[in-house]
């Protein structure tokens, strides 16, 4: 009887230290995660604007984010609506959006994919398409047509 006693404590000893530990895996990545969040909740939205469009020289919109990323998703959907961009495989935008602030350029390229089936959005609108956008590397300037 001493030995199923004991064989009892053990295991619940075992558990309620892997117990423990797994709460403090959890909150350990949770606080790094509110920490995270709270970074980007502090900082602030910024303007941008596209350069270069219709023609050179010239800028156009206002388009605010938090990061530059957020800005050229909003340029993009702006720019893709205005030119009627299609979904067609391999047809992408190029473009550029400046800070406002600080005159910091940045180079993104864009496209917009048919989705097999419509998602709804918040606002229980369908969507047909996705937009994609993602930092322009100088390399694919060098790629032959």
């Amino acid at each position: 009887m001493k030995n199923i006693d004991n064989y009892i404590f053990f295991i619940y000893n075992y558990y309620s230290i892997m117990n423990n530990y797994i709460k403090n895996i959890f909150t350990l990545n949770n606080k790094n995660v509110n920490n995270n969040n709270k970074k980007k909740l502090n900082k602030k939205a910024e303007e941008y604007q596209i350069i270069d469009f219709p023609k050179e020289g010239t800028t156009r919109g206002g388009f605010f984010g938090a990061i530059p990323k957020e800005a050229a998703l909003s340029a993009f959907d702006y720019l893709s609506d205005l030119i009627n961009l299609d979904s067609t495989p391999g047809t992408f935008l190029v473009f550029t959006i400046k800070n406002k602030t600080n005159k910091k350029k940045y180079k993104y390229i864009g496209s917009r994919i048919e989705l097999e089936n419509p998602i709804h959005n918040r606002n229980n609108n369908k969507l047909h398409y996705k937009n994609i956008v993602g930092r322009f590397k100088n390399e694919l300037n060098y790629i032959d047509k």
